[in-house]
């Protein structure tokens, strides 16, 4: 489909199906925009998203799809690498508190973060969203101000820039899962 039917079957014909009509909608795709409006328009709505895993001779792996927590874990194990492994885990700090603020920003407020603006936006760019959700605390404001900073790839070209050790990194991990298992998104 177009662009334009994709989000009118998302948005119009998916929830018809399930609120006027009671039916279970299973959709597939290989597209993540599509999962992830799917999640965002339905978070109300009692909904699974699975992945496959791993292709064997009997069929498929099909895992259900923990986003953030799969995101955390990856970065735990980049963390403990060599110096390109935690340049990475750096980054995926960053996208991984991108994510978090908008899953958060679903999960409390019980809407998606204003779309178009912050389709595209970076984790400094959500971050004053954090501020405004209900329940955070100012020290997790400024908690998690300092991992946006930390993972701010502006300065990461900087003259002078080492790739952080295992030791500065894991308090931003420590940090973002605290505060998702807080706000059980994981």
């Amino acid at each position: 489909m177009d662009d334009d039917h994709t989000e009118a079957f998302i948005a119009d014909i998916i929830p018809h199906l399930l609120d006027d009509h009671g039916k279970q909608v299973i959709v597939l795709s290989h597209v993540k925009r599509i999962t992830e409006r799917l999640r965002e328009l339905n978070a109300a709505r009692g909904h699974k998203v699975f992945h496959y895993d791993s292709y064997t001779r009997g069929g498929p792996a099909i895992t259900e799809q923990v986003a953030l927590r799969k995101l955390l874990t990856e970065i735990k194990g980049a963390a403990r690498g060599n110096e390109e492994n935690r340049a990475y885990a750096v980054d995926r700090i960053r996208v991984l508190t991108e994510h978090f603020i908008r899953e958060l920003h679903l999960h409390v407020m019980g809407v998606p973060v204003p779309s178009p603006q912050y389709d595209r936006a970076t984790a400094s760019v959500l971050y004053p969203l954090f501020q405004g959700i209900t329940g955070t605390t100012p020290t997790e404001v400024a908690g998690l101000r300092d991992t946006v900073q930390f993972c701010d790839p502006a300065h990461h070209t900087q003259v002078g820039y080492a790739v952080p050790t295992l030791p500065n990194i894991k308090p931003h991990i420590n940090r973002l899962e605290g505060l998702m298992i807080k706000y059980g998104l994981i």
